[in-house]
């Protein structure tokens, strides 16, 4: 049996909470972004489980220590200008599901440090517009396009990081016998598809079919 005053002192609960409080003003104050309720009854039932639980810790946790480590300041992209680039990363952390394909990917950096890098600049910008977006503190026509545009750059991260590695690699081993270029492409489509939804999700509130 889950002890339930020992998981309330627990940080995620407050997170949890904060974010329930947020979602119910949103739906109480508009009425289109109820979409998210579906978001916190899974968020409730997963982070309710003590071994999900101690994998997300873990894995933000392992997240975080390669974050600390990447030489921010010498990398730009074409949507970050090196003043632009996070100071802190807290976006990538709201879907916690994310963060293994992340983590998968991590023997990118033996071959091609700055890319990998990249992928999390971008998937922070990213989810920084989106979730702005949606409690109206952009405006959504213009950054449904930003969005559109950092949906195809990390497209095209896919094809570049596959050009910089070999499909095998004696250093290796973790995969078995599946080629580099494979988990390329499950990981990255993962991220791809994740950003997707949220576009979709974007223009349907665009178009009023959220409501």
């Amino acid at each position: 049996m889950v002890n339930i005053v020992s998981l309330l002192k627990e940080q995620h609960w407050i997170v949890l909470v904060m974010i329930g409080a947020l979602l119910f003003n949103l739906i109480v104050y508009t009425n289109y972004v109820f979409i998210f309720i579906v978001g916190l009854v899974l968020s409730i039932h997963f982070y309710t489980n003590p071994k999900q639980l101690s994998e997300i810790n873990k894995d933000k946790k392992d997240v975080e220590s390669i974050i600390e480590k990447f030489d921010i300041q010498d990398i730009a992209t074409n949507f970050y200008d090196i003043y632009k680039v996070p100071n802190k990363f807290k976006y990538i952390y709201i879907k916690p599901e994310i963060l293994k394909n992340l983590l998968n990917l991590k023997f990118i950096q033996k071959f091609d440090h700055t890319i990998y890098i990249k992928i999390f600049v971008l998937m922070e910008k990213f989810l920084r517009i989106f979730y702005n977006t949606i409690v109206k503190r952009y405006e959504a026509n213009i950054n449904l396009e930003k969005m559109k545009e950092l949906h195809q750059e990390l497209k095209n991260y896919k094809e570049e990081i596959k050009l910089n590695i070999p499909e095998y690699s004696s250093r290796i081993k973790r995969f078995g016998k599946r080629s580099l270029h494979s988990v390329v492409d499950s990981d990255m489509n993962v991220l791809i598809n994740f950003l997707g939804k949220k576009i979709r999700i974007s223009k349907a509130l665009i178009e009023g079919k959220i409501k």
